[in-house]
């Protein structure tokens, strides 16, 4: 089963409170990280909805803020590193290739240095994003900021999720660069950011839900909670597998026999001797010697 983006686009729709939740998304977003923390936690709450509960339709509930806050700023606090590690990346590649075209005579106002500085920038946000969004999917699975920093296993994932994954990563790259665009076409720095606020947090919660539908196509969604004792949820793919118990090596025939009914031992079945009582005879009981 592939991603229904269609699904993605509109599941917010079905919830009876979406256009408040939305406006709110909208206002929080406009908050520096407060407001930024919340947002990511909401998005934390719709995969785990979508992967584990079934209930992809209904957004979470902002009344219920600490526990959506503290979920969000601990992701937040991963996808923050992931993106100091590729703005650094960014400065070591566009430097040296900004000095070659500006530096060289070609002119500051020459028309194809801009591009090629341009197209590098979009292409490690491009890498920024394939990183970033598996990172938020572990942290979503586990609820542990260390998870973010697995990097072999964030591979893994990206390698074996294959191309559901790498389309919720472009849609959610075009998408945002789209809305960069537009923002820097309309006059006025507070309309510009409500335009990007208030059309970014549905795009980000479309985002999420082609991502969890995504990695539940492959297989490998295992929810759990570190506050919870409970065994971890396993996606459907492999509850059977779970669930199916493993012969034990007692029970395990070689082929070309047949298995011996079970039951008691037939030494249980036997009914022990009577217990031998010795008593001591008497001196009359004995024969007269002769």
């Amino acid at each position: 089963m592939g991603i229904d983006f269609k699904r993605a686009l509109t599941f917010y729709r079905e919830d009876p409170d979406w256009l408040r939740k939305l406006a709110l998304g909208g206002v929080l977003g406009l908050i520096p990280i407060l407001g930024w923390a919340t947002l990511v936690g909401v998005g934390v709450e719709v995969f785990r909805n979508v992967a584990k509960e079934r209930q992809d339709s209904v957004l979470p509930d902002f009344s219920e803020f600490g526990p959506v806050f503290f979920r969000g700023l601990s992701a937040s606090a991963g996808l923050l590193c992931h993106a100091l590690v590729f703005g650094l990346l960014y400065l070591v590649v566009s430097l040296p290739l900004a000095f070659l075209i500006f530096g060289s005579g070609l002119g500051g106002h020459h028309a194809g240095g801009r591009f090629w500085i341009g197209l590098v920038g979009l292409l490690v946000y491009l890498a920024f994003n394939g990183a970033a969004w598996m990172a938020l999917a572990l942290y979503a699975e586990n609820l542990e900021v260390a998870s973010c920093f697995r990097l072999l296993d964030l591979a893994e994932r990206v390698s074996s999720t294959g191309k559901g994954y790498l389309l919720v990563v472009l849609a959610w790259t075009l998408g945002s660069s789209a809305l960069a665009g537009l923002s820097s076409l309309i006059p006025g720095t507070l309309l510009s950011l409500l335009v990007v606020s208030f059309l970014g947090f549905p795009l980000f919660l479309s985002c999420v839900h082609a991502l969890a539908q995504a990695l539940e196509s492959a297989g490998r969604v295992e929810l759990s909670d570190p506050l919870d004792w409970a065994s971890p949820v396993v996606s459907d793919s492999r509850a059977q597998e779970v669930a199916r118990p493993a012969p034990s090596e007692s029970r395990r025939v070689p082929p070309g026999r047949q298995a011996r009914p079970q039951g008691p031992k037939a030494s249980a079945l036997v009914e022990s001797p009577p217990e031998t009582v010795l008593t001591w005879s008497t001196d009359s009981d004995r024969p007269d010697p002769r």
